[in-house]
């Protein structure tokens, strides 16, 4: 049977033609919707299914397809993808439902990002004009600015070896098997998306117990296209910059730029810190303090 629903909402005839075993097809004009309904299917889980990255979904797909698995382990986790579109898709969802709830005020949103979704705010505030403020903070915000960086610390060399890998794992993907993984973090010299002088102690101060130091390579290519500074002048509301001014990781320039080119009130708060510092202590306490401060003028918070 195919359900057919022109009219896709939140996604539910999709989500029950699914829990019954039944093809779907559903449409909607709206991206918030069509947002809110990938979200919600992605998040499903039903007693049948089986994940790909396990033995059963791979046995299972040797049976459907007639095609040989391929025999590396499985991971049995559909994560470590570093994907800013589908990220951003995640934001939009949240906003949607968000903006469904009694009690929430539609029109007193903030949208709070931090390191890599510190860039994704801005992208995702740039095509909602409704969104109240933003906050970011040791934002990535230009991806290519985030090569120059390491280009300058790592060599040419470095980013030759990340753009392999990556091609690699684009390859892997086309043909469907099991990702190639890098790790994310890494000492100096080592194969790594970070390895500054602080990635490696920064990432062990705020990374807890279920951390997984790894990611599909394939991430790299897109982290180079990742820029959202070049959508901050569609941004009217007010906006909040929280700069590490010694940041090795996310460039300080592109942050600065946005300061400069958003159309609506920027506030950048600079703290002659590295990137984790803001994480962790008197500046954690100092940064959290003015964004609050942030929140109270613009939404009139009671914090």
């Amino acid at each position: 049977d195919l359900v057919l629903d022109p009219t896709c909402g939140s996604g539910t005839t999709a989500t029950v033609a699914e829990q019954w075993g039944r093809r779907w097809i559903t449409i909607d004009t709206s991206r918030v919707a069509l947002a809110l309904a990938r979200t919600r299917l992605m998040a499903a889980r039903y007693p049948y299914y089986l994940l790909a990255d396990s033995p059963e979904g791979r046995a299972q797909e040797q049976k459907v397809s007639g095609k040989l698995q391929p025999q590396a382990p499985t991971g049995g986790d559909i994560r470590q993808d570093v994907n800013h579109r589908a990220h951003r898709e995640d934001y939009v969802a949240a906003v949607a439902h968000a903006r469904t709830i009694a009690g929430v005020d539609p029109s007193r949103i903030i949208l709070w990002g931090s390191s890599y979704s510190g860039g994704h705010v801005i992208a995702v505030a740039a095509k909602d004009p409704a969104i109240a403020g933003v906050i970011s903070q040791g934002a990535a915000m230009d991806g290519l600015a985030a090569v120059a960086m390491i280009l300058g610390y790592a060599g040419p060399l470095q980013l030759l070896k990340l753009t392999g890998h990556s091609l690699r794992d684009v390859g892997r993907a086309v043909t469907r098997r099991t990702p190639h993984m890098i790790p994310i973090v890494g000492p100096p010299k080592s194969l790594a998306a970070i390895t500054s002088d602080d990635g490696e102690s920064g990432y062990a101060k705020i990374m807890g117990p279920t951390f997984v130091n790894e990611m599909r390579a394939r991430g790299i290519l897109r982290i180079m296209v990742n820029r959202p500074v070049t959508q901050a002048k569609r941004l009217r509301m007010p906006v909040f910059l929280v700069v590490a001014e010694k940041d090795t990781i996310a460039p300080v320039g592109a942050v600065e730029r946005v300061g400069r080119t958003v159309s609506g009130p920027a506030t950048v708060e600079r703290l002659d810190v590295a990137h984790f510092d803001i994480y962790d202590g008197e500046p954690f306490e100092v940064s959290v303090a003015r964004q609050v401060e942030f929140l109270r003028t613009v939404v009139g918070a009671r914090i």
